[in-house]
């Protein structure tokens, strides 16, 4: 406890005891005489007794002190009432102070809550964003790399119609269907692993409503496709087999022959396609033209996500 106590406050402790010895010293030890006098009453005579000079001094001050005893202590009482209020007063202050205090430390503990909560929401905003813009970049860099496969407009028949015709007025009893020969090829950045191919190609008057896959795969699984290469020809033959009436009725416009089908692939991101197409040949020109609209001419995402399909134009 003593190390805590400066040591100029010690040194002048010493100093004050010090100077008091030696001033009692000097008062014990100087020629001053007091006397203190009483009244006896049998002798009617005062009795005086000689003191040095501190013990009368004390001896002074002890009557002095009991003679006004009452006044030193309602004065007493009164210092006392004052350093209660005073002590009172700067205890209520304190206490208010404190009060203060506590509000606004409270009160900044809200504002720096708030500040945090709103620098955790804006942090919170841009890892959203952040996230956001990442996705927007992979899907952008998926769109722009992902293979795009699709029919070459490079369709033909094997043999024409009226050929056809000839052979089978030559040949009644020789099986013979109407043939198509056509590429598939890539327009991506990207190779494209083919994993399924589907054709299927209808003499009819109209083209059904729906699309419905009845073919078989013309080329085997997992097959890649590099970028802007062909591959073909493949060929389709006619579901039905042809005669000199079918032949006839092609040649005439009241049927026509409609080829189509669906292209299932995958790109080097694992994300999966399917591409649907549908093409009618018009005898007259002798040329293919997409139809069929958007149930049969379409390109979507298969997976990880899969999307609304989505037709294309030629």
């Amino acid at each position: 406890m003593l190390k805590t106590i400066p040591w100029r406050m010690m040194a002048r402790g010493c100093s004050l005891g010090v100077l008091a010895g030696l001033l009692v010293v000097a008062f014990e030890s100087s020629d001053f005489q007091g006397e203190i006098c009483e009244y006896n009453q049998a002798t009617k005579h005062e009795d005086c007794t000689t003191y040095s000079l501190f013990p009368f001094l004390l001896i002074k001050v002890f009557d002095t002190l009991n003679y006004y005893g009452v006044a030193i202590t309602a004065l007493a009482t009164v210092f006392i009432g004052v350093f209660t209020l005073t002590l009172k007063l700067s205890t209520d202050n304190l206490w208010t102070a404190a009060k203060d205090q506590i509000a606004a430390a409270e009160n900044a503990a809200k504002m720096q809550s708030r500040d945090m909560q709103a620098s955790i929401a804006v942090a919170q905003s841009a890892a959203n964003a952040a996230n956001k813009s990442a996705k927007v970049a992979e899907d952008a860099l998926t769109v722009l790399e992902k293979p795009y496969v699709f029919i070459d407009r490079r369709i033909a028949l094997s043999k024409s119609i009226m050929e056809i015709k000839d052979f089978k007025a030559l040949n009644a009893d020789s099986l013979c269907h109407i043939g198509v020969e056509y590429f598939i090829i890539n327009h991506g950045r990207t190779p494209a692993i083919i994993k399924n191919l589907t054709t299927t190609m209808l003499i009819v008057a109209n083209i059904p409503e729906h699309r419905t896959i009845t073919g078989t795969p013309e080329i085997p699984t997992a097959i890649g496709m590099a970028q802007g290469v062909p591959d073909g020809p493949l060929k389709c033959l006619s579901n039905e087999a042809a005669t000199v009436v079918i032949c006839d009725e092609i040649l005439r416009g009241c049927k026509f022959l409609f080829f189509y089908g669906q292209i299932s692939y995958r790109d080097v991101f694992s994300y999966e396609y399917l591409t649907g197409f549908g093409w009618r040949y018009f005898v007259n020109a002798n040329i293919w033209n997409p139809a069929g609209g958007d149930e049969y001419n379409f390109h979507m995402n298969v997976s990880p996500e899969p999307m609304k399909k989505a037709p294309f134009r030629f």
